[in-house]
């Protein structure tokens, strides 16, 4: 169940990375509908934070979505590999107890900013991660 779990996540950071991040910053496809004006309101506006400096919203929204879709895959890579770790039941039920506060929290998020997609990842994820912490 684990491995099943961590392939949700890392399918799903693929995914993000691919849908939300890549074709509409490199491609300037985006499969999703998008208000021009807001994409130039976006690059228009800016936040000012004590260091690094000034940044304008459009890389602010850019640059933690795709720290997101990063973090699924590697989350999901490091439980791959874990899962294969001749690791004791108490660790493993610990490493499975974060990894459900985890998918717990990106359910959440999911749930009340996103739309089904993401929603079914994260639903998907905890429930296989559930299901292996039983199962250590």
């Amino acid at each position: 169940m684990a491995s099943l779990a961590s392939w949700v996540l890392i399918f799903w950071g693929i995914g993000h990375l691919i849908t939300i991040d890549i074709l509409p910053l490199v491609f300037g496809i985006y499969l999703y509908d998008i208000d021009p004006k807001a994409l130039d309101l976006m690059r228009d506006s800016g936040v000012s934070f004590p260091l690094p400096g000034r940044t304008n919203i459009y890389l602010l929204f850019y640059g933690m979505s795709v720290w997101f879709g990063v973090s699924l895959l590697g989350l999901g890579t490091l439980n791959l590999l874990m899962v294969h770790d001749p690791a004791s039941r108490a660790r493993r039920r610990l490493i499975y107890a974060v990894d459900i506060a985890l998918t717990l929290t990106f359910l959440i998020i999911a749930t009340v900013c996103f739309f089904s997609i993401p929603v079914l990842g994260g639903a998907s994820a905890l429930v296989f991660f559930l299901l292996a912490y039983l199962s250590a």
